[in-house]
């Protein structure tokens, strides 16, 4: 196990910071306010956040709250669905940095502290959630590693990618969790051992999105019929044969992703057929 410092030369150096110190407090949950002037209000997408976190409530996972001190309670800059997931879970009290601020202050904490996030991209989420032995993560890297192929956690340029690295957590997870397991064995191991094995586009979102349901439909499910598919049909001359149909008016407005899946199953009903004979 490898750690990392905190360092002070990753970007210029910068001005001291302003104003008070903040303080930590274990904060009551029954004073906690939203102001909606600038707070975002609880629609359905925050809901279900809501609910999800009061669910799998875990203090290691409840980063204190952002909270200005008012004259009755305490204003929530941020963290509000924690603090509503807390109160669904009868937790009294809330660990909070609590800052000193006016309304004008307040709203520009909420802008920054919400705006001012690097976002976690689908790999890195995937690598923290296979560290930490989260079903979902296990069952995806399982199922890659089925197939004799590697589900990456970090990216490659092309150039560096291999044979059998993939890299579309976000397309393995969605066909898992479409109940099409056994179906992104077969592509990915069929793939593997094809005349298309080294063409990494393939391994990515679009090959997995497109082919696997096309092969748990026709209920394929053996890596050798799909390598004999794709090498009676390789994925990259399917796709030049839908770009030219996408440039004829008749298709022109039917997508891509669309239009590949329909030439797919047509080839493919026509492929087994012939196996068949």
């Amino acid at each position: 196990m490898s750690y990392r410092p905190i360092v002070s030369d990753l970007v210029p150096e910068a001005e001291p910071p302003v104003g008070a110190l903040p303080e930590l407090e274990w904060v009551p949950v029954s004073r906690l306010m939203i102001d909606d002037t600038y707070q975002r209000p609880i629609e359905k997408r925050g809901a279900a956040n809501i609910a999800r976190i009061a669910k799998e409530f875990d203090w290691t996972c409840f980063s204190p709250l952002l909270v200005a001190r008012a004259d009755n309670g305490y204003l929530v800059l941020d963290g509000q669905h924690r603090a509503h997931a807390a109160a669904a879970c009868r937790i009294d009290q809330v660990p909070a940095l609590v800052v000193e601020a006016d309304a004008r202050q307040q709203a520009r904490a909420f802008s920054r502290v919400n705006g001012d996030v690097t976002a976690l991209t689908p790999l890195q989420i995937y690598r923290a959630a296979l560290a930490s032995g989260e079903g979902w993560a296990r069952e995806c890297d399982a199922a890659v590693r089925a197939a004799g192929c590697r589900l990456l956690s970090y990216n490659k340029s092309a150039r560096l990618k291999k044979p059998g690295d993939v890299f579309a957590v976000a397309a393995v997870r969605a066909q898992l969790e479409a109940g099409r397991r056994e179906a992104l064995v077969a592509y990915l191991g069929g793939l593997l051992v094809s005349s298309s094995a080294d063409e990494p586009v393939w391994y990515g979102g679009q090959g997995i999105n497109i082919y696997v349901p096309v092969l748990a439909e026709l209920c394929q499910r053996d890596p050798a019929v799909v390598r004999g598919f794709l090498n009676a049909h390789p994925p990259d001359s399917v796709r030049a044969r839908v770009l030219h149909l996408q440039s004829q008016a008749e298709y022109s407005r039917v997508s891509f992703r669309e239009l590949m899946g329909r030439s797919l199953r047509a080839l493919l009903k026509a492929h087994l057929l012939e196996r068949a004979a």
